[in-house]
């Protein structure tokens, strides 16, 4: 009673990742995919020669609560597949080595603005290189004590490709 009910976190296949890598793949890997790849193919770009920005506020909240917990009962046995997955730049790599990219990518955490400074990272980046910018947005399900410190409680991801506009005639005249 009062509580909200539980929805089940549904994510489609990511089709970049072979069938081995898509069981071991994280959640915050496989919900970030999922929009990034829908997002690449709308724009018709190419994701390996796509500069990319992946913003979220905490990175993938159930693996960080896993790591606390393991860390709190027994320090030793701290995994260092979990270790690797835990950082924040982890689902850029993953995206980097699905994709074979060969353009920079850049993470960000900046808390409840964590999108509002990716759009940002991302819209100045397109504008400074002439070229479109994938910009990959996603919140992990809280768990345990994160879910009373974020105020959050679902899973969210959303991606879109930042393209510059070439300035028309009218434009330049205008200057």
């Amino acid at each position: 009673e009062g509580r909200p009910l539980e929805v089940p976190q549904c994510v489609p296949p990511c089709l970049l990742l072979n069938a081995a890598e898509r069981r071991r793949a994280p959640h915050s890997v496989r919900l970030a995919f999922s929009v990034a790849e829908l997002a690449v193919h709308l724009a018709k770009v190419d994701a390996a020669t796509t500069t990319s920005v992946f913003a979220s506020p905490h990175g993938d909240r159930g693996i960080t609560h896993a790591m606390c917990e393991t860390l709190a009962l027994d320090p030793t046995g701290t995994s260092p597949t979990r270790f690797i997955q835990s950082v924040h730049n982890a689902v850029s790599g993953h995206w980097g080595m699905a994709q074979r990219a060969l353009r920079p990518s850049t993470s960000i955490a900046a808390g409840r603005c964590s999108f509002a400074v990716g759009l940002l990272e991302a819209a100045t980046q397109a504008a400074c290189s002439g070229e479109p910018v994938l910009l990959v947005a996603y919140e992990t399900q809280p768990v345990g004590a994160t879910a009373q410190l974020t105020g959050t409680d679902g899973a969210m991801a959303a991606a879109l490709v930042l393209a510059p506009v070439a300035p028309s005639m009218t434009d330049m005249n205008a200057l």
